[in-house]
């Protein structure tokens, strides 16, 4: 169990790194590619990309509208499990946060 400063330092950590990666805008080759995936994901052509995937995109865009709101949703689901992973099988795991 992380102490009191361990939790507190995590914290932080994982929402610097959100800030990174589920706040970006137009970043990387393929944003255009799959920005206009979510503006079509409800036509007949899904494009051939993975079912969960598809599905993922027609709840946040039902939900929000909005694609930026797809990439903070997925960084967030990311971040979570890799700081499950990390706490669950390092004994500090806070440094394979500041390593990753």
């Amino acid at each position: 169990m992380l102490s009191r400063q361990k939790s507190l330092f995590s914290i932080i950590l994982f929402l610097i790194l959100f800030i990174f990666i589920g706040l970006r805008d137009y970043v990387g080759t393929d944003w255009n590619n799959y920005l206009d995936h979510f503006k079509v994901v409800n036509s007949k052509n899904d494009f051939h990309m993975e079912s969960g995937y598809i599905a993922l995109v027609k709840i946040i865009k039902y939900i929000f509208n909005d694609y930026n709101a797809l990439v903070a949703v997925i960084a967030f689901v990311f971040l979570a499990l890799l700081f499950c992973v990390f706490i669950k099988t390092t004994l500090c795991c806070n440094y394979c946060i500041i390593i990753f």
